[in-house]
């Protein structure tokens, strides 16, 4: 047998108690970040740098070539294949270009602002505008003034330089780790 209503006049409330708009949601989810580490090797090894993930598997090896002027570097996967070329400026020694060697493409160009205390660049790539702001503990990557794409933190305390990287999973991680070297040769140098 069916219950009467109390108030036969009223009708029943909605599915939902929330309050609703007909405005759109804006969702600000960020992609997950993988997390990587940096480490800078003792000039008598072979490799200068070596990325790994967080099982301890390698990645990527960097090799530094260094000439009277300026300072070079290139980003090879685990096969020794080279993928990105550093280059210093020879006439400004705080930009960097970063050259694709698969297509020859240049691929960023990286400038040191001048800033007290809190060192700052900008990246213009083909990827868009990045700027890398921080100080000497961590640093944070954003892509065209929005969202933070990666998070970098230097370990304090190691005989070598050591990065962590906490990288956006839609970037490219050879080219964010291109960004870190840098950022380890013009800062911590």
């Amino acid at each position: 047998m069916k219950q009467p209503l109390l108030y036969p006049d009223i009708p029943p409330p909605p599915y939902s108690l929330e309050e609703t708009s007909d405005e759109p949601e804006i969702q600000h989810s960020q992609p997950p970040l993988r997390t990587y580490r940096l480490r800078e090797k003792g000039a008598l090894n072979g490799d200068d740098f070596k990325v790994i993930d967080v099982f301890n598997k390698p990645k990527f090896r960097v090799r530094r070539n260094f000439t009277i002027f300026s300072r070079n570097f290139v980003i090879e996967d685990m096969n020794r294949m080279p993928l990105i070329i550093i280059k210093q400026d020879k006439n400004r020694f705080s930009t960097f270009n970063f050259i694709s060697v698969s297509t020859s493409q240049n691929l960023a160009r990286m400038k040191r602002k001048y800033v007290i205390l809190r060192p700052k660049f900008e990246i213009d790539s083909v990827y868009g505008q990045y700027i890398l702001e921080g100080d000497s503990f961590g640093f944070t990557l954003s892509k065209n003034g929005q969202n933070v794409v990666a998070i970098i933190r230097k370990k304090m305390f190691s005989w070598t330089n050591r990065f962590d990287m906490d990288i956006s999973e839609e970037e490219d991680i050879a080219f964010i780790t291109s960004i870190v070297v840098v950022l380890d040769q013009v800062v911590f140098k």
